[in-house]
């Protein structure tokens, strides 16, 4: 009886256990695929830059925006009080490529190396300069 009853126990752990009750691993081959897929034309990210203003009048938020107008060229403009608001100075136009999650931004003969935290987020800067951009 105590033989049957060891055999019934394993033969319900065993059955109990099954591949669906395993984490879903992605292959080096799934994940290159999502890189190559990610674009960044046609979308636009905001970061909020501090405080802006000239001492004795108007102080405002000033947001950084970077929309991203082709696949390869990006309008970057800071922004009164939000991500949609008054342009603060020129729109500036520049280059990038994207490596995901790496991403560069070419100004002139500076470079501007950003990450992707996920598909939403990507940061610049490093330590206690880091930017932090948004998906709007």
């Amino acid at each position: 009886m105590k033989r049957i009853l060891f055999i019934s126990v394993l033969a319900v752990l065993f059955l109990g256990c099954s591949k669906e009750d395993e984490p879903e691993v992605s292959s080096p081959s799934e994940e290159t695929e999502q890189a190559e897929a990610f674009s960044l034309s046609g979308k636009t990210y905001a970061a909020y830059g501090g405080q802006g203003g000239i001492y004795g009048f108007e102080v405002y938020d000033v947001y950084y925006v970077s929309r991203f107008t082709s696949n390869n060229n990006v309008e970057q403009t800071a922004r009164k009080n939000s991500p949609t608001g008054e342009i603060l100075g020129a729109i500036v136009n520049y280059t990038y490529t994207i490596d995901y999650p790496k991403l560069t931004i070419t100004m002139g003969s500076n470079e501007v190396i950003a990450t992707f935290v996920d598909e939403e987020t990507y940061r610049t800067g490093s330590g206690s300069n880091v930017t932090e951009y948004i998906l709007q």
